[in-house]
């Protein structure tokens, strides 16, 4: 089977147009919805833990979301974006 797309790609496409947020934190085992509003950015990590940040502004696309979560966090090696969601 030939894939189009990479998985991340897959993965940021079609998370990132949700109405109501929604990210899955793997330190609560459950899925949170932020309350305050902003801009997030859900991800996985290389260990695969799962789990979201409030961001300064929209990131552009996955590769800035990764940028701006490397600034937060140098010491975590981040490998997907799961969502880029705005709470309003």
């Amino acid at each position: 089977m030939k894939h189009i797309q990479t998985f991340e790609q897959f993965v940021f496409e079609n998370l990132n147009e949700s109405t109501t947020p929604e990210f899955y934190d793997s330190n609560m085992d459950k899925k949170v919805k932020p309350k305050e509003k902003g801009w997030y950015v859900g991800y996985q990590t290389a260990s695969g833990d799962n789990g979201f940040v409030k961001v300064d502004k929209k990131p552009t696309d996955n590769k800035q979301a990764k940028e701006m979560l490397k600034k937060l966090n140098p010491e975590e090696v981040y490998s997907i974006i799961t969502k880029i969601a705005e709470v309003k």
